[in-house]
């Protein structure tokens, strides 16, 4: 997991992870969620992998976009 910047510092996002074509998010809370091109939709997971590496803004995104479309949850 790559820890995220939380630039803005009142994110709950704390780490993510990137492959081809998926990104797992990773909350405070002990959850993850997995986004993938299939069920996500390619322009939106390549929008949280840009948000995810500048560090700012995921959080925001997840709960206004694609935050119901993720492919599976889990505890880390």
């Amino acid at each position: 997991m790559e820890k995220y910047l939380n630039l803005n510092g009142n994110s709950s996002v704390v780490g993510f992870d990137i492959g081809f074509d998926f990104i797992w998010v990773y909350f405070s809370n002990k959850t993850k969620y997995l986004y993938t091109d299939k069920i996500t939709g390619k322009n939106e997971v390549e929008t949280m992998e840009r948000l995810a590496q500048q560090g700012r803004d995921l959080g925001t995104y997840l709960g206004r976009k694609p935050y119901k479309r993720h492919s599976k949850k889990g505890t880390w």
